[in-house]
């Protein structure tokens, strides 16, 4: 049921994320977390494709603010498509999860495209950042579009940069719904490369 599910799920966040604490859920419980994930993601996808397809369409290479929408639905697309995969990507065999068939190269392939998706609320500020300049502080369209290439540039380093030296540091494993930065000993790369941008 919605209630049952919907208690599985801040059951999850509760005692992981904020106890981090390891607990045994039913086989039911784990169903539940392996598939809800999905329902939200493909959602994601089909809004994210929709702008992109779109825009694509559009003279969006003269407009800062749409090249903006632009990348971050492409990145949303990458990062959603990682979360849709849930469990599956995760190594065959692993206790607790459910529909596991994976191996270290595919878990290691969804978790770097989850971290990548750090870029998505990292280009909404910077979308923000142009409807400031050219509402608030009447920034020309021109002088935007001469810098966002640079701009952009530089707000994709950290992604990327961030997701390759997890895969590099072998950081990616199993985090219990999907494979990522799941260890205890690495909360500090995961505020440091995750959380802490999310939050600022």
């Amino acid at each position: 049921s919605p209630k049952r599910a919907f208690s599985c799920i801040t059951r999850f966040i509760a005692r992981y994320y904020l106890f981090q604490t390891k607990m045994k859920f039913s086989d039911q419980e784990q169903i539940t977390l392996a598939i809800l994930p999905k329902i939200s993601s493909a959602l994601s996808i089909m809004g994210s494709s929709f702008l992109v397809i779109k825009l694509w369409g559009e003279p969006y290479k003269t407009k800062s603010c749409k090249r903006a929408i632009w990348t971050m639905s492409a990145f949303d697309i990458l990062c959603s498509s990682a979360w849709f995969l849930t469990t599956w990507p995760m190594e065959k065999g692993t206790v607790g999860v459910k529909f596991a068939v994976g191996n270290k190269h595919t878990c290691n392939m969804q978790g770097f495209f989850i971290q990548l998706g750090i870029a998505v609320p990292i280009l909404n500020v910077l979308l923000s950042f142009y409807y400031l300049a050219i509402i608030r502080f009447g920034t020309s369209e021109k002088k935007l579009n001469d810098r966002d290439p640079w701009i952009r540039g530089f707000v994709l380093l950290f992604p990327e940069v961030a997701a390759l030296v997890c895969l590099a540091l072998g950081k990616f494993n199993d985090a219990r719904l999907w494979c990522w930065i799941g260890s205890s000993q690495d909360k500090v790369f995961q505020w440091v490369l995750y959380f802490g941008p999310l939050w600022i």
